[in-house]
């Protein structure tokens, strides 16, 4: 990040890591934070974790807030099934997330599926 700031002073750079930062102590989180802290993007994807879509939000703000980490955050969540399954959140959930995590926040969908697309319309997705 130091590098990326020498060549280009003066740019915005952000991160993107897990977003359970107390399940990966090894990952250098406060290091990323206050070198390329201009906001962290925080993969909040419940699919694989065991979490829930509407509770998970707030245990991964409580894990970043225990670390210290001081950067802005844009959360990211997904609308993929839990693995091994076919379920996934349903558009209250998502909506859920999205009001939780405000309008900073992002969305990796799955295109490829038409019933996901179709909840698109329905989301309180709001990024500016």
């Amino acid at each position: 990040c130091n590098g990326i700031r020498q060549k280009a002073p003066g740019v915005w750079l952000a991160y993107t890591s897990f977003g359970w930062a107390g399940f990966h102590t090894k990952f250098p989180f406060s290091t990323f934070d206050a070198e390329c802290g201009d906001a962290a993007f925080p993969q909040v994807y419940f699919s694989d974790r065991g979490v829930a879509w509407d509770s998970g939000l707030k245990q991964a703000l409580d894990h970043y807030a225990a670390a210290g980490l001081k950067a802005p955050m844009w959360p990211i969540t997904s609308n993929d099934n839990v693995l091994g399954t076919k379920v996934g959140p349903t558009t209250a959930s998502l909506n859920s997330f999205f009001d939780a995590a405000g309008p900073l926040t992002s969305l990796w969908v799955l295109t490829d599926v038409p019933a996901k697309r179709a909840q698109l319309p329905e989301l309180h997705w709001a990024n500016p």
